[in-house]
């Protein structure tokens, strides 16, 4: 209806094939009893599929200067379980030379939903106040969470507006803050070659966004 409308989106997995180099340094890489190139670097390559998601999104205007507005979103996060790097310079376990390692980073990913409600006020035919909140779910599990990605869920606040400054030209202003619970790190031992890691600890974090644009019609 004209105060009324609903849309339904589904956006496909879209796969990335990446490169980049790795150069193993440090005593280790020096060590005369070591067999092979002293500090090997190669072409590394990682393949990352990044998930599909479906959105479904409402908006209402209101018999008054309001307007609600709300949105579900449900992200396939499974697509990723584990991250495989391949030719990562390093020592062999045996540690008897230097080698090109493929080392595996488990992730285990699970699926997600994003959901968040809004609301408008239009206080003038030129001005637009706009506030939301959200609720953001991460698809980090507690028992991999590691230091390369230590995300949680997520509480989101937004506060913006719009401005009409002619027929033709609109500016737009918005500020988010993100509340990020508290996330305890203590993934299985990272295994590269001959080294093992295990880390213990956690992480606090928040974030602010601020964001502005300018829309301009010449149609």
């Amino acid at each position: 209806s004209p105060d009324t409308r609903a849309g339904l989106s589904y956006h496909s997995k879209v796969v990335h094939h990446l490169t980049g180099t790795s150069t193993f340094t440090g005593p280790l890489a020096v060590d005369e009893a070591l067999e092979g190139p002293k500090n090997p670097s190669g072409r590394n390559k990682l393949n990352i599929a990044l998930p599909p998601y479906t959105a479904l999104s409402f908006y209402h205007r209101l018999q008054s200067p309001f307007a609600v507005m709300a949105s579900v979103i449900y992200t396939q996060w499974n697509t990723i379980q584990n991250l495989v790097l391949q030719d990562v310079a390093g020592v062999s376990p045996t540690l008897d030379r230097t080698a090109s390692l493929v080392v595996t980073i488990p992730q285990f990913y699970h699926n997600t939903w994003n959901i968040s409600v809004g609301g408008d006020y239009f206080a003038t035919d030129k001005i637009t106040l706009r506030s939301g909140i959200g609720y953001d779910q991460t698809p980090v599990s507690n028992e991999n969470r590691n230091v390369q990605m230590p995300d949680n869920d997520r509480v989101v606040i937004a506060l913006g507006g719009h401005y009409q400054a002619s027929k033709a030209i609109g500016l737009d202003v918005g500020y988010m803050h993100l509340f990020i619970q508290k996330a305890h790190i203590n993934p299985p031992a990272q295994v590269t070659g001959f080294e093992v890691a295990n880390t213990s600890g956690s992480v606090k974090a928040g974030a602010d966004v601020f964001s502005a644009q300018v829309t301009w019609d010449i149609a």
